[in-house]
């Protein structure tokens, strides 16, 4: 399942090395400026995804991938006087994965009988796991301060007591930022905090961690089979997700809620072209855990068939009802809070976009959103193959993420699935829907 080399596993096998490098650095940089670079990075190599692959001999591939194995060692050395001394082990695990990688692709011929060798594929699987056990402890042995898991369990002890949360003064950071009491209320769909009930109920404060686990786990499955189903190399967009420490860090370590969406998002991708009312159903229901980035794949995967569309919106306002049903019971404050808060919240201290005068950032936010419906405009009068959407979808991300006033890293997990799929997945002619 492992092996067969590099290029057949991982297409863009350059790109891979340099996404895990952008996604390493601007997790231990906590700078604007290198944030925004990394994101405009990221949104460069997507692109190249859907052009043919570099060639495995080429010098300048191979110096690309040595390059960026030689970064993460760099990075980890200079984490040693941080308080981002964790990286240390992840970096190195990262490097050596890229750099295994490499041999793997083109061994040197005196080596090229040990990395025949059939354990060293697994070896591979067993340092990326690295990245996200090293998260599991550091969160669990030294519990990180964000308030989002105590959000979450607030918001199941007041589902559980039958009250409206977001009506409810919870969220002391919002009405603080803003100034404003309306904006103390639950911030997230009704839908996350009945997905956290049962876990809750059974584990305690601990069933946030589990839930995020469930999570987790049923992301990194779902990226394989996607990646399958385009004809793709399944284990090669699996470690590639196991391998991004963003990802497991905030899943694990800070126990974010941004991920949740991820596993109805990828499965709405997988029965896409068979079952467009099961689509919208399952993309709806995300936009019920979280408004982002489910809204940016409903207008994405809009069916290209006008045909389709009653099945899919149908689907769609199913997955909604969660949300409908709290904006008929209070309509203010679900708007406020959900809705509203997002305007008025000053800008994130990671976004590149502090620098600018609130007129030119409130531009640049409206160039991100007519990008995305662009996009959206595009994909559907195209008639877009699943991975050209998939590919629409990472752009989109991206560029809301660099023209956003926020920009915290628990919103990079939105793209790292897609991403993956992307890479280890060569463009194909022929049908627009694949799978």
């Amino acid at each position: 399942m492992l092996s067969g080399g590099l290029p057949a596993s991982v297409p863009y096998w350059p790109q891979a090395a340099g996404f895990l490098v952008i996604l390493f650095v601007t997790e231990a940089v906590e700078e604007p400026l290198t944030r925004g670079l990394g994101l405009l990075l990221l949104l460069l190599l997507m692109a190249t995804t859907f052009r043919p692959q570099t060639a495995p001999e080429s010098s300048g591939a191979r110096l690309a991938v040595l390059l960026c194995a030689a970064l993460p060692f760099a990075m980890a050395l200079l984490s040693l006087g941080t308080r981002h001394r964790i990286r240390l082990i992840t970096g190195t695990a990262l490097a050596a994965f890229i750099l295994l990688s490499e041999y793997l692709a083109r061994p040197p011929p005196r080596l090229a009988r040990l990395f025949a060798h059939p354990a060293l594929p697994w070896l591979l699987a067993a340092l990326a796991l690295v990245v996200p056990l090293i998260s599991l402890a550091s969160g669990v042995l030294v519990p990180k301060g964000s308030d989002v898991p105590e959000r979450s369990l607030d918001a199941v002890r007041a589902l559980l007591a039958g009250e409206n949360f977001y009506r409810l003064n919870m969220d002391a950071f919002g009405a603080d930022i803003t100034g404003d009491a309306r904006f103390g209320g639950y911030k997230y769909g009704p839908l996350l905090a009945m997905f956290y009930l049962p876990f809750v109920l059974t584990l305690g404060r601990n069933g946030i961690l589990a839930g995020n686990l469930v999570v987790y786990a049923a992301t990194i499955l779902l990226t394989a089979r996607l990646a399958a189903r385009l004809g793709g190399n399944a284990a090669a967009a699996a470690l590639l997700v196991t391998a991004c420490p963003i990802m497991a860090a905030m899943t694990l370590t800070y126990l974010a809620n941004d991920p949740c969406p991820l596993p109805l998002m990828l499965l709405a991708a997988l029965c896409w072209a068979r079952a467009p009312f099961l689509a919208g159903l399952l993309l709806g229901a995300s936009v019920s855990l979280k408004l982002l980035p489910g809204l940016l794949a409903l207008a994405l995967f809009l069916p290209a068939a006008p045909r389709l569309w009653p099945a899919y919106a149908a689907g769609a306002l199913i997955g909604l009802a969660p949300n409908l049903a709290w904006l008929a019971a209070g309509p203010a404050a679900f708007i406020d809070n959900m809705v509203l808060f997002s305007f008025r919240r000053p800008p994130h201290g990671l976004s590149w976009t502090i620098f600018l005068p609130d007129t030119a950032r409130a531009l640049l936010g409206a160039l991100g959103i007519a990008a995305w419906l662009g996009l959206a405009l595009a994909a559907w009068h195209g008639d877009w193959s699943l991975r050209q959407r998939l590919g629409a979808y990472v752009a989109a991300t991206l560029i809301l993420l660099l023209t956003a006033k926020i920009n915290q890293g628990n919103y990079w997990v939105w793209f790292i699935p897609a991403f993956a799929v992307l890479l280890a997945t060569p463009p194909r002619d022929g049908a627009a829907h694949p799978g």
